[in-house]
């Protein structure tokens, strides 16, 4: 996903709406903008966790809630193990 990022310092406003833009209502922004480099305190709604990340990371959606994260790898990864069974038990069937 390839942004342009004007030069200029964001508010916190502009900040708080680029997260709604890219997580919804899934986190809320708990402490105000300051720049780029600076943590800052999120709560995923989701699992009621908090955190601080840094607002660029979380700008360009690399640093969300580490629970949701490890959700969506155990999904890809059962979905991977399912599509894999499926293909084994297809050659077992050809190899018959």
């Amino acid at each position: 996903m390839e942004q342009n990022y004007s030069r200029k310092r964001l508010t916190d406003e502009e900040y708080k709406q680029r997260i709604f833009k890219l997580y919804g209502n899934d986190i809320t922004v708990l402490e105000p903008y300051v720049n780029q480099r600076t943590k800052i305190l999120h709560r995923c709604n989701i699992h009621n966790y908090e955190w601080k990340a840094r607002t660029r990371q979380m700008a360009e959606g690399h640093n969300g809630c580490k629970y949701c994260s490890s959700e969506k790898r155990s999904k890809g990864l059962t979905q991977n193990l399912d599509e894999a069974k499926e293909l084994s038990l297809e050659i077992e069937k050809e190899m018959q």
